[in-house]
Formats: structure tokens, C-alpha cells, sequence
């Protein structure tokens, strides 16, 4: 017989993008968007290099470098501005394949909550726009919160207003030095999944290593317990 591996917690966290939406599918959609504005005022851009560079700007800035990216491609400024504008108004949000009927299958046996790094004033609104709100009890954007990961005070008021202790709380997120590193300094339990853009990041001390370690959100459920926990958690 399985024994499963988190028994006692009652509120599963998550980080957003990466975690729950694809930023590698974001950001083919973000070049895709590019291009095709950019083509139709006679402004050729190669869309793989343009994907390419995005990437590495993440990688190096953890933003959207669209701008830069494009200015580097010799776009004209007038250009950028509607391609930004072009973006905006179509901004690709694709969900990893699972992610929410993991989401709404945990929802019935657990408490959960977001904790993201981003850049959206008013992410709890952003987040009830996707149609989410039902299955989310706590969402801690960085922006409204004034605090980002991995600092610990981001974990700790998500802790508070769940009303829960870190014992009984994991974090799933895919960044080993913000979601993991900083969940594990309070004391909340930790599953990194290994996949998208931070899917090479290696752990550089024992602070960074989770508890458990998975490829992709659909193999979270086997983690937990199947037993109905919700009614038994606080907040």
C-alpha cells in the first residue's frame, strides 16, 4: 500500500505562471502577435529568433523584455509601441495541459491559494477574470502585496489569511530560488515541478531542495491524500 507523502496539509498554494499557465506557449504567442502586426506594416522580424530572445530575457530579467527584444531588432519606435499595444489587447494566457482539471479535482479535498510574482495591479480580480475565483480561497499577487518572492513575508501573510500554520501548507511552484527556496524558510512543505523555462535550474544549496519533485501537475493528485481533508482546515 502507497503511503502518501503530504498526510497533514490542508492548503495547497500555487505559483501562476509556470506553474499553472505555460510562459513558453505565452511567449510563442506573444512573438506570434509581434510578427503578424509587425508584417502587415511591411516590417519583417523572424519569429523563432524573436521567441528565442524573449526567452532569454525572462531568463535574465524575469519580465517581459518586449521591448528591448525589439528594439534590438531594429523595429522602428512607432512600431513597437502598437506592436506592445497589439499584446496588450490579445495577451495569450494557455493554461499547462491539466492544470485546471488538477485545480477543480483538489479543490473538493483541499483549500487553495495562489502566490505569484507579476506585474498586475489587482491580481485577485485578474485571476476571478479567468473564471478561477471558485476554486481559489487566498490570491497573493507581489504587486498588491508589495513583496515578492522568495522574500518570506509574501509566504507568511498567505499563512495568515488562510489561517493556517505552515505545517499544514505546500507550495507547488516551478522556481527552485523563489517558490521553493522561499516556502521552504518558513516552514511550508514544497513540490517543485520541473518543467517550462526554469526546467535546468539546479538546487545550489539544501534550501532550494523540495520535498517532492514531479514533471508535470497531473502527478500532484498522487502526492496527497484522496481522503477529504477541506472540511477539517481553517480560513
Amino acid at each position: 500500500m502507497t503511503r502518501e507523502k503530504f498526510p497533514d496539509v490542508r492548503w495547497i498554494f500555487f505559483d501562476w505562471g509556470g506553474t499553472l499557465k505555460d510562459e513558453l506557449a505565452i511567449y510563442r504567442g506573444i512573438a506570434q502577435i509581434c510578427v503578424s502586426y509587425l508584417r502587415q506594416r511591411s516590417v519583417a522580424v523572424d519569429e523563432s529568433k524573436l521567441y528565442e530572445r524573449l526567452i532569454e530575457l525572462e531568463r535574465l530579467y524575469e519580465t517581459v523584455g518586449l521591448r528591448q527584444a525589439l528594439e534590438e531588432f531594429a523595429v522602428p519606435a512607432q512600431h513597437i509601441a502598437g506592436a506592445e499595444k497589439a499584446v496588450d489587447a490579445s495577451f495569450p494566457q494557455p493554461w499547462f495541459d491539466g492544470a485546471i482539471d488538477v485545480i477543480k479535482s483538489l479543490s473538493q479535498t483541499h483549500r487553495l491559494g495562489i502566490i505569484s510574482n507579476n506585474h498586475v495591479t489587482g491580481f485577485e480580480k485578474f485571476v476571478a477574470e479567468q473564471g478561477m475565483s471558485p476554486y481559489f480561497d487566498v490570491v497573493v499577487g507581489s504587486t498588491d502585496a508589495g513583496i515578492k518572492k522568495p522574500d518570506p513575508l509574501i509566504f507568511q501573510a498567505a499563512l495568515e489569511r488562510a489561517g493556517c500554520g505552515p505545517e499544514q501548507a505546500l507550495m507547488v511552484g516551478d522556481r527552485i530560488t523563489k517558490d521553493i527556496c522561499g516556502a521552504n524558510s518558513v516552514g511550508m512543505r514544497t513540490v517543485r515541478i520541473r518543467q517550462g523555462i526554469y526546467a535546468d535550474e539546479e538546487p545550489t544549496s539544501s534550501d532550494e531542495v523540495a520535498d517532492a519533485e514531479i514533471a508535470d501537475i497531473r502527478e500532484l493528485p498522487g502526492l496527497l491524500s484522496s481522503a477529504s481533508v477541506k472540511s477539517q482546515s481553517g480560513g
